[in-house]
């Protein structure tokens, strides 16, 4: 790979991808992606061809552009400056480029998902711990909306829109990623988390201590949008002052009190039925003790 020095020039130019010096920088000296894969996936004595190293740094410069089409490879056979910053010996063609991560996709997996880690270590990179000393690590789930197309694994997200409900890990106050797992858009948050937690924890454990790690997950989403009817709660006060928490259900409007149980009805002198739930889900705590 060329190493590029950066100086301020006097003249003033603009390219749209400056930044792959910076990329292959990282993949190749401060994490080594593509030697590793290459290792893995070794061409057959014998043959000569394009290398998984070159598939790789060709698919990370593509991805990095926002290019995501494997035919726009197609545009960097002749483009010095991309195969330069990134590494690359020889561009592959775009079917070459997709047979070959079809092939390895199983296998290049836990590679990739070890880079995160590598580069965040071999930088020496900075991650800021909270005012209490701990060190936040967040797990959320979100949507990536890809509606009226038809990829695999695209279906109906808990944001009502179809695409997938991808789960990231964000380590530190810098946010470095961890680990970014793509799922399917019906996939509840709670579904295999664990074992995606189990994961992420043993990597940040690697880069901090036991001790300052602090775990933050956002409350679980609904696995299916709720009517806006539904659920929906509004404050209120009274004449006499009195806090009132209103929810609106299917049925009539229903108001308890904050605090206090709701006074008996005079027409039946009696207590209501939202009177005798209250009181039992208030003495279920107390009977279970005795």
């Amino acid at each position: 790979m060329k190493r590029f020095i950066l100086e301020r020039s006097k003249k003033d130019f603009y390219t749209s991808h400056s930044g792959l010096a910076l990329i292959g920088l990282g993949i190749n000296y401060y994490s080594d992606l593509p030697g590793k894969a290459r290792k893995a996936f070794p061409l057959a004595k014998g043959v000569s061809g394009i290398g998984l190293d070159d598939v790789v740094r060709s698919y990370v410069g593509m991805l990095s552009l926002g290019q995501i089409d494997y035919e726009a490879v197609t545009n960097k056979k002749d483009d010095t400056y991309f195969k330069q910053s990134l590494g690359i010996r020889k561009v592959p063609s775009a079917e070459t480029l997709r047979q070959r991560l079809d092939d390895v996709a199983v296998g290049l997996r836990p590679l990739v998902d070890a880079a995160a880690v590598d580069f965040i270590r071999n930088c020496k990179a900075l991650v800021t711990k909270l005012d209490t000393g701990h060190i936040p690590l967040d797990c959320d789930v979100f949507p990536m909306e890809n509606s009226q197309t038809k990829k695999g694994g695209g279906s109906r997200t808990y944001s009502g829109t179809d695409g997938y409900a991808p789960i990231a890990a964000y380590l530190g106050r810098e946010g470095w990623c961890l680990e970014l797992e793509l799922r399917e858009g019906k996939q509840h948050s709670q579904c295999e988390f664990i074992p995606y937690l189990e994961r992420v924890l043993k990597k940040a454990r690697t880069l901090t201590s036991d001790s300052s790690l602090s775990v933050w997950i956002p409350p679980t989403m609904p696995s299916k949008p709720m009517p806006p009817w539904r659920g929906m709660k509004k404050s209120v006060t009274s004449s006499n002052g009195t806090r009132v928490t209103k929810t609106r259900r299917s049925g009539p409007a229903r108001s308890l009190a904050k605090g206090r149980l709701p006074p008996r009805d005079p027409a039946k002198g009696s207590e209501s039925s939202e009177s005798t739930s209250a009181r039992n889900i208030r003495a279920k705590p107390t009977a279970s003790k005795g």
